[in-house]
């Protein structure tokens, strides 16, 4: 109370700096999204995308899944009480009341009428930088995931760079089919061309494979196409005179 006044002064939060709360073994997908939520340039244009015009249909023309539960969506997000069913307070926010008051909770349904990852990720991105909560559930990702993603379903361990190349080649293929669709709007096709660009920019690489032939020394190339790439530290790196490795700059090439 300040100034005589009842209202109590609500705990700012920076933009970005939001946690996403465990769900169970679910910190594979949380660090993902953190990464990309700060990379700048993938985040904007996701913001930018016009879910209205663009993503319903594209979840639609794509996967032809609906949400078993639309009626309450207007409400994407539910503010978390102090009484919760998640258990006594263990976790990202430690237990602490304000912290508690201060977390949303995503429906267990998709935020959206279709399913759509580019959807979830444009809301969640929404929350994580409105700079109002300190930390959320993203239940609407998780259950997302489980439906266009199923090796992912369940509770079990999993490998958050298998994640991160599912996810990329989930959002690819949404928005390919939703650019092409012809009931898009051409401004909808130019900004879903834009962030396909940009996903292909940050994430995308080609990779040559030749063969020559000793006989005639014709060469067979072969392009394909991969969203990460396994590379080995140099020898140097493996002994155990670590001056030495520390001395020389490691380059992609070696």
């Amino acid at each position: 109370q300040q100034n005589g006044s009842p209202f109590k002064r609500r705990p700012t939060v920076t933009p970005g700096v939001t946690g996403l709360r465990n769900l169970g073994n679910t910190c594979y997908m949380n660090s993902i999204l953190q990464v990309l939520s700060h990379l700048l340039v993938f985040r904007e244009c996701f913001l930018r995308l016009d879910l209205a015009q663009a993503l319903e249909l594209l979840a639609s023309a794509v996967h032809g899944q609906l949400a078993e539960k639309s009626s309450s969506q207007s409400a994407l997000y539910q503010r978390k009480g102090l009484q919760t069913s998640l258990g006594s307070g263990v976790g990202l926010s430690g237990g602490a009341s304000r912290a508690r008051s201060m977390e949303l909770i995503q429906p267990k349904e998709p935020s959206s009428k279709h399913i759509s990852l580019c959807h979830e990720l444009h809301t969640l991105f929404q929350v994580m930088w409105s700079g109002k909560w300190a930390l959320v559930s993203p239940f609407a990702m998780l259950h997302s995931v489980w439906q266009l993603i199923p090796a992912f379903r369940g509770y079990a361990q999993q490998d958050a760079q298998e994640f991160l190349c599912e996810l990329l080649d989930k959002v690819q293929h949404e928005l390919e089919s939703t650019g092409t669709h012809t009931t898009t709007r051409d401004p909808q096709k130019r900004l879903i061309k834009q962030v396909l660009s940009v996903v292909n920019t940050i994430f995308h690489g080609q990779l040559l494979s030749q063969v020559t032939c000793l006989a005639c020394s014709y060469r067979s190339n072969i392009v394909e196409p991969f969203w990460d790439l396994s590379l080995e530290f140099p020898e140097r790196y493996h002994s155990n005179n670590r001056e030495s490795a520390a001395q020389a700059s490691c380059h992609l090439t070696e």
